[in-house]
């Protein structure tokens, strides 16, 4: 149900600043700890080449509107990588008050992962979870 590279709708997530909010999240790894990481339709201080940009003001990975995933040009936020108690997270699921909507392709979902480790902003837990996600990845499709 929640695997690594799913993506989510969360209508009602909550902020840092304990805002709500709706949000698309990609799930970047699983395990006791689900890391997530948010996505944005925002440009403000973002790049617009495909892929990776850690050196931006805000980190961010590119997916643009051509790439058909998303509807929109859609940043995923490297700035913060969220944590959730797997069982919290997928108790969400379970009950509707978030739903799958996609999946990122294995390609997009290396290069998302790569450049997530790149990012100075994830904590070394994050880190960790994220370079065991990467490792299991590659030894399944060796």
């Amino acid at each position: 149900m929640v695997a690594l590279g799913s993506v989510f709708h969360d209508p009602d997530f909550v902020f840092q600043d304990g805002q709500h909010g709706n949000k698309l999240l990609i799930v970047l790894a699983v395990g006791e700890i689900c890391t997530v990481a948010r996505t944005t339709s925002k440009p403000s201080g973002k790049s617009r080449s495909y892929g990776c940009h850690v050196d931006d003001r805000y980190p961010n990975f590119f997916i643009p509107r051509e790439a058909t995933l998303f509807r929109e040009d859609t940043w995923v936020c490297l700035d913060y990588l969220v944590d959730f108690n797997h069982i919290a997270f997928a108790s969400k699921v379970t009950a509707g008050a978030m739903h799958k909507i996609t999946e990122l392709g294995l390609g997009l979902l290396l290069d998302l992962l790569e450049c997530a480790i790149a990012a100075d902003d994830i904590s070394a837990d994050q880190e960790r979870r994220l370079r065991l996600a990467l490792a299991q990845v590659k030894a399944v499709h060796e």
